[in-house]
């Protein structure tokens, strides 16, 4: 086991101060930063190195459960680097995991998502409490050989009784599938279905699409983003959720009933240029296409051809709500950046990390943070962040 505690001090940047209303968001010059400190970093929980880190879920004292997904354990560490607690192994009895893929932390309890995402296994985070496990009733969401999948963290509501699933609903015609946000009790009956977006827009929001001559006429069959575009869809521990445009810095936020609360848009922020290699591997994706559409006997069409990546890379609600909105990195920074709004979506803070450092998880609370690096053979290595505000 390695373990390493070392403090950064991090060069002067320029800040950005944030200014906005109710429905739009735009961010000024002036802003506070706050950087990210590399305190600790760990490949180990204890003695047991990780395998795979599959999610994360700080608690009110900065320490962090982290679930390990090829060791089919929740672990609990402290801001020390050592391991508190353990929670499951590997198996389908009271308290064990089998495929856990995801980890929320509410209601005192852990509640995770376990084989093939079909079951969630709720343990107790503390020294009271049994484990218990829901699992999810998804037939009548099925087609004939097509289950219906549920995918993401569930989301606790109702004060621990029922937890909110995104499920793919299958159809026979696999182009009328859709995107279900289904509440369960602990019973794993269906409560309710509530709002979720059905996103990418299919014809607004993807770049490449196939065009195929029909009988009716041409039929287009979405196939792809603009290069390097990515659509994120994230929900907040009230359900509420937030939506990011693939190719902008256009943050559409909701309430669980679907209401939109606020918009959050910088559109004078842009993305890196592309490098000359990356390019080469954009054209070589285009031609496939082409290649393909021909074979196909059907043509192409490629929208939104740009020298740039898109300017937001990831978006991620915290442990309190905080909305993270990660800048694209060009290749080679040696820094990441995200701006972080309040929930209620007023600007808050631009945020400063080392770069590798990946906070998808939303393990961040106040002034702290936990994330993930790759090491050099591709091991996990958990990292403890404190967040400072920059001086000058």
């Amino acid at each position: 086991m390695k373990k390493l505690v070392r403090w950064l001090v991090p060069p002067c940047f320029g800040a950005m101060l944030a200014a906005g209303d109710a429905l739009h968001a735009e961010m000024d010059v002036g802003a506070q930063t706050r950087v990210g400190e590399v305190v600790l970093e760990t490949d180990a929980a204890g003695a047991e190195p990780f395998g795979r880190i599959g999610g994360m879920a700080i608690a009110a004292d900065e320490r962090v459960w982290v679930l390990d997904r090829q060791a089919s354990t929740v672990y609990l560490i402290d801001t020390a680097g050592d391991l508190a607690a353990t929670r499951g192994r590997e198996g389908d009895g009271p308290g064990e995991l089998r495929g856990p893929s995801s980890l929320t932390l509410a209601a005192d309890r852990l509640w995770v998502m376990s084989s093939n995402a079909r079951r969630i296994d709720v343990l107790p985070a503390g020294d009271v409490g049994a484990p218990a496990r829901v699992r999810l009733r998804l037939a009548e969401y099925s087609a004939p050989g097509r289950p219906a999948t549920a995918y993401t963290r569930p989301i606790v509501l109702r004060g621990g009784r029922s937890a909110l699933v995104t499920v793919r609903r299958h159809y026979r015609d696999y182009r009328r599938n859709v995107i279900l946000a289904l509440e369960y009790d602990l019973a794993g009956s269906v409560l309710r279905e509530l709002a979720h977006p059905q996103v990418p827009d299919r014809y607004r929001d993807y770049g490449i699409v196939l065009h195929l001559p029909t009988s009716r006429g041409t039929m287009p069959l979405p196939q792809g983003m603009p290069f390097g575009a990515k659509y994120w869809v994230v929900r907040n521990s009230r359900g509420g959720w937030a939506a990011a445009s693939g190719t902008e810095y256009d943050i559409s936020v909701h309430s669980i009933d679907g209401l939109q609360t606020h918009r959050i848009v910088r559109s004078e922020v842009e993305g890196p240029p592309l490098t000359a290699e990356e390019r080469r591997e954009r054209d070589d994706k285009f031609a496939f296409h082409r290649r393909w559409a021909e074979s196909s006997g059907g043509t192409i069409s490629i929208e939104g051809v740009s020298d740039s990546w898109p300017p937001v890379e990831w978006i991620v609600f915290d442990a309190e709500d905080r909305l993270w909105v990660a800048l694209t990195p060009a290749t080679g920074d040696e820094w990441a950046e995200a701006d972080v709004y309040s929930p209620d979506g007023i600007p808050a803070f631009r945020a400063r990390w080392p770069a590798g450092i990946d906070l998808r998880h939303g393990a961040m609370r106040g002034a702290v943070g936990w994330g993930v690096r790759q090491g050099a053979m591709d091991e996990d290595w958990l990292v403890f962040l404190r967040f400072r505000v920059e001086e000058g």
